[in-house]
């Protein structure tokens, strides 16, 4: 089946383009002259005046009704509300308690002067009429945002309605741009795509290189579908990820694109973006995306989507099935057995579902939805808003706009399907979670019945045969020379995926993709351990000599908690937390949205939850973004470890033992953009590097405008609402890497599981020890618990030698009988476990003090401790400041 898609003609960029420019950024400063500042910024980027006025005014309309709420005309109603970004200030996203508030922009022509020059206006790159209105749209989307920030940082956070500032214009343009792509041929739909199976590939590793090699390649071969779809599309249709500012989406057009346009003549667009290869190598996106799709083309893009994905991974391994029988690492008898694993490798669901023609009807597709499901909590949303706009609202406030009939009323059902974006989105995912259960495999046969050892298996795949292995490898691989013996080290059975995550970054990114060799360097876990992170792991070194504080590294694997509830909007904000609220001149508490509603008694309304609306999506997903890609890799970087992945919510990096948690501590500050991360950061190479404007919003000081003195720019990130779980395992450098991942992964859902399975319930971190011996312990603690400070507090000193290495030990001996093995024997009710523990810690400080004894925050973190374990029974204490003081020594053993 031919899954050939046809170019977009010239109209159907310039349809996108003009409803990207129907409002201007600075809108907010000046509502009545907007639509003149528009016409202006729509004849700059090259419409003709009987052009201005052709866009969708339709996609506008429904980008309202999916972003906003249907508000009482300010006429009628009196509501009215002015932004400045001092008084009404803009709202996070996912918690409006938390505002990010600036300096007023003092006049709207200096705003619509930094809006001027940062519109792009670049020279076409092409003779071809569709092409240059395709570069004219993704330049005014990729760039327009970013130059004005960068001129004057306000601008980055302007809201597209004054009266629920949680989303910005950009967002606002953004959603109209893809709606009015999705209209032009049958109406917007969506389609959604995944690709499964992904953590048993990524975990499968012997080395670093190959767990950041499995990570990579998926995030690839992601964005090589996405680029296939926004040819087709545009990037601004893409939800979710947000593809804004990503440097691995930017590498995809860089050769159709972004190399040929040029502002000065001199330097292309694509060498102003100045990514780095560190930025571009970094493994952050996610195995699913949401796309506005038009709804008579969803099917065909659907298939050809997840067709360039296969097409891709098949050139890649054809590269590296090439550079191997070249070396004479395979050969050709082996290629059915290469080819049939390749093809059988990828997992890939999509599902496209048309919008219904009316609102009613999208409502209707939650009829039978279970109770509780993200299904019937969108329901619930919209319907609470119906009920405000089409029952609670007095009829005279009532906006025609927003209802059937218009000006002819009357005024009593919305008319905007748009509303229902929450309700689409969640049957949409229930739907391809449908598909994900019932997909056709094919199934891995070769027929007969077949035994030898061209049967023995993959050594980190098992499903798959190997092609070669044992002495016949290493022969194979001495006689290649070059990198050959460096990458195979082992003689383990390889087969055709091990092959590829092994080989591809030299096969097809180095030799295709001109990636240099040095960006591939990779420390292999002794350098991991030694806090040498820039070391080259394909080096040999001698280890006889490390001090034993030297032979332990982790593995961090931090996942976002109920990420998927945020998703699917099940925990937006309370309505109440949205609405513009703000002082008059007098500093009464009377102005903004919130106001009207509360007069009208709409007090339940207030109450629920904000719907989920495309600009949350955005939104979410750039705060996502903005951690995994402006936060993670300084932070891993300034404990000496290296990041691996970074998906937005989910974090893989391997670190020294004795900073894994303190790095992970510095993450979840970034998570939340707390005011804390300084501290955390306070003396490592990224100090100072970050500074938090506002709960949920950092900045980073080598990214600043060019406002007065040069402010940082501030960028959003998930909030203090969100919350994160990590696990961690340490091990000794010469584990199996594959084994440490999985028992930091074992960490992780530990962290994440509730108490009655044995977990602790999110928002906190597991540990994992595995010794030498082959021994394991656990332990773990919510981060608001008493735990994390006192094994801060016992490290900071034994690492500044201000207690003895031997204080966790005995700390250990003493506890140790306290606790009951058995459940024949039961604690002694009221036993005064807390001042035996006082006592006995007092003792041991004064026995193992070393330099300069500070003894106050030890005992100040004790008493913390224990105030958190109150309520606990003798022995349940006893074993956690065991399991703590156990963690605390292992992973700061005495330099």
């Amino acid at each position: 089946m031919s899954t050939h898609q046809p170019a977009p003609d010239a109209l159907f960029w310039k349809r996108k383009l003009a409803a990207f420019l129907h409002d201007t950024p600075t809108k907010c400063l000046n509502i009545p002259e907007h639509r003149e500042k528009s016409r202006s910024a729509m004849l700059r980027a090259g419409f003709t005046e009987e052009e201005v006025n052709a866009y969708d005014h339709e996609a506008d309309w429904a980008a309202a009704a999916a972003d906003r709420l249907p508000f009482p005309a300010s006429r009628a109603s009196g509501l009215t509300c002015a932004f400045d970004g001092h008084r009404n200030r803009f709202h996070h996203p996912l918690d409006g308690q938390q505002q990010l508030g600036f300096a007023p922009i003092k006049s709207d022509a200096i705003g619509t002067e930094v809006e001027q020059f940062g519109q792009p206006n670049f020279p076409p790159a092409s003779a071809d009429v569709s092409r240059i209105w395709r570069d004219r749209f993704f330049a005014h989307w990729r760039l327009w945002c970013r130059d004005a920030r960068e001129k004057d940082h306000r601008l980055a956070f302007l809201p597209a309605d004054t009266r629920i500032p949680d989303h910005t214009i950009w967002n606002h343009m953004q959603v109209v741009s893809a709606l009015a792509g999705a209209n032009a041929d049958g109406g917007p739909a969506f389609l959604r795509l995944q690709i499964g199976g992904v953590q048993e590939f990524i975990a499968a590793a012997r080395s670093t290189r190959d767990l950041w090699s499995s990570s990579y390649l998926l995030s690839w071969l992601m964005v090589a579908g996405l680029k296939h779809l926004t040819t087709h599309i545009g990037p601004d249709a893409v939800v979710f990820p947000n593809l804004l500012g990503q440097p691995l989406f930017d590498l995809h057009w860089k050769n159709d694109l972004w190399k040929d346009l040029s502002a000065n003549g001199t330097d292309s667009v694509w060498q102003g973006f100045n990514h780095s290869d560190p930025e571009i190598l970094t493994p952050n996106f996610p195995n699913v995306f949401l796309a506005l799709v038009p709804a008579n083309q969803a099917t065909s893009l659907g298939r050809s989507t997840a067709e360039s994905i296969r097409t891709e991974l098949k050139s890649i391994a054809a590269h590296v099935w090439e550079d191997a029988i070249q070396a004479g690492i395979l050969t050709k008898a082996d290629q059915i057995r290469f080819d049939s694993q390749i093809d059988r490798f990828l997992n890939i669901s999509w599902q496209a579902e048309p919008w219904p023609a009316d609102l009613d009807t999208a409502c209707g597709l939650a009829k039978d939805a279970p109770k509780d499901s993200p299904l019937a909590t969108a329901a619930e949303r919209v319907s609470m808003v119906r009920d405000m706009a089409e029952r609670a609202m007095p009829h005279e406030h009532r906006d025609w706009r927003y209802y059937i009939g218009g000006q002819d009323g009357p005024k009593t059902k919305l008319n905007n399907t748009g509303l229902a974006w929450s309700i689409l989105v969640a049957h949409q995912q229930a739907q391809l979670d449908a598909v994900r259960q019932t997909r056709i495999f094919a199934a891995n046969a070769e027929g007969g019945w077949s035994v030898g050892s061209h049967n023995t298996k993959d050594a980190l795949i098992a499903r798959d045969e190997a092609l070669v292995s044992g002495s016949e490898l290493r022969d194979r691989v001495n006689a290649a020379g070059e990198f050959w013996p460096k990458l195979f080290k082992k003689n383990d059975p390889t087969g055709a995926l091990t092959l590829l995550k092994r080989t591809w970054h030299i096969a097809y990114l180095h030799k295709i993709w001109q990636f240099p060799l040095d960006a591939f360097k990779m420390p292999n876990t002794r350098g991991i351990a030694a806090h040498d992170p820039d070391s080259n792991g394909d080096d040999e070194c001698s280890v006889e000599d490390l001090p034993s504080s030297e032979k332990y590294f982790a593995v961090l694997a931090l996942d976002g908690d109920e990420i998927g509830k945020w998703v699917s909007g099940a925990k937006t904000p309370p309505i109440t937390d949205q609405l513009a609220h703000y002082a008059d001149g007098s500093g009464n508490l009377t102005e903004g949205s919130l106001p009207y509603f509360k007069r009208q008694g709409m007090d339940d309304f207030l109450a629920s939850r904000r719907a989920l609306s495309p600009s949350y999506h955005l939104q979410f997903s750039e705060a996502l973004s903005a951690f995994a890609l402006h936060c993670a890799g300084p932070i891993v970087e300034a404990f000496d470890g290296r990041l691996i992945y970074a998906g937005g919510d989910d974090v893989v990096a391997l670190l020294p033992a004795d900073t894994a948690l303190h790095c992970a501590e510095a993450l979840r500050a970034a998570f939340q953009g707390s005011e804390k991360l300084a501290a955390l950061l306070a003396g490592t190479s990224a100090a100072n590097h970050f500074t938090a404007p506002a709960p949920g919003f950092l900045a980073r000081s080598d990214s600043r405008d060019q406002h007065g003195r040069g402010t940082p720019i501030p960028f959003i990130v998930p909030g203090p609402a969100a919350e994160v779980s990590v696990g961690l395992a340490i091990a000794h450098f010469k584990a199996p890497l594959q084994d440490v991942v999985r028992a930091a992964q074992d960490a992780e859902r530990r962290a994440k599981n509730p108490a009655d399975k044995h977990g602790l319930g999110r928002a906190a971190f597991s540990l994992r020890l595995m010794k030498h011996s082959g021994e394991t312990l656990d332990w773990g603690s919510k981060w608001t618990g008493g735990g994390l400070p006192l094994y801060r507090a016992i490290a900071h000193a034994l690492d500044t030698e201000q207690l003895t290495g031997k204080f966790p030990h005995r700390l250990c001996e003493i506890l140790t009988p306290f606790i009951s093995d058995t459940a024949a024997v039961t604690d002694i009710e009221d036993f005064p476990i807390a001042e035996v523990i006082r006592r006995e810690f007092a003792r041991l400080l004064a026995q193992h003090e070393g330099n300069a004894l500070d003894r106050l925050p030890l005992v100040t973190a004790l008493e913390a401790y224990l105030h958190t374990m109150s309520g606990n029974k003798a022995s349940a204490v006893a074993n956690d400041l065991v399991q703590l003081a156990t963690a605390v020594a292992f992973a700061h053993r005495t330099r």
